[in-house]
């Protein structure tokens, strides 16, 4: 947006670099995501990784995974990069995998059964796999035709999100 509005091309780079480096740092190669990585400021060297709201450092907190999703499939669109649409890939693949069969994720996707689920991970996850079927129409050749595997996924995880919607607050 900022290089389209400014016409400097600078932006678009600059968002690309970020984009490459989340990637290599919080994308795990099993598609799920740490959720904090600091690094020293001088030297660029990962002092820690760790999480703020997931179980444990290694563990998977399921909204960051849905903005994972919802993020990389977006921006590999935008800039039409297919090693970021295969983060988006790798990280939908793995909420294929791991979801619950009720078609929410618990508040972290290492959390034990019966963990209370994270209605909002399941929401913002569903956009993020319509972003990511949008993304592989666009792109076929990096996805070889699952464009259709991510939108009934996402699906499946809005109306699952949505049987929680109540017309009342809860009581309290």
């Amino acid at each position: 947006w900022a290089s389209r509005v400014s016409g400097d091309a600078v932006y678009t780079s600059v968002a690309s670099r970020h984009a490459h480096t989340l990637a290599a740092v919080l994308v795990r190669r099993d598609g799920s995501t740490a959720q904090s990585v600091h690094f020293d400021r001088a030297s660029g060297r990962i002092l820690f990784i760790h999480t703020h709201q997931g179980l444990s450092t290694t563990s998977t907190w399921s909204r960051g995974q849905g903005w994972a999703v919802y993020g990389f499939s977006q921006l590999a669109q935008q800039l039409r990069d297919g090693a970021l649409l295969r983060v988006a890939l790798r990280a939908g693949a793995y909420v294929a995998r791991h979801l619950p069969s009720g078609g929410v994720p618990r508040w972290d996707y290492d959390a034990s059964a019966g963990a209370p689920i994270d209605v909002s991970a399941g929401v913002i996850t569903a956009a993020g796999l319509e972003h990511l079927s949008a993304a592989c129409r666009a792109m076929p050749g990096v996805c070889g035709g699952s464009a259709g595997r991510w939108s009934a996924l996402g699906r499946r995880m809005l109306a699952a999100a949505l049987a929680h919607a109540r017309t009342q607050p809860p009581l309290g």
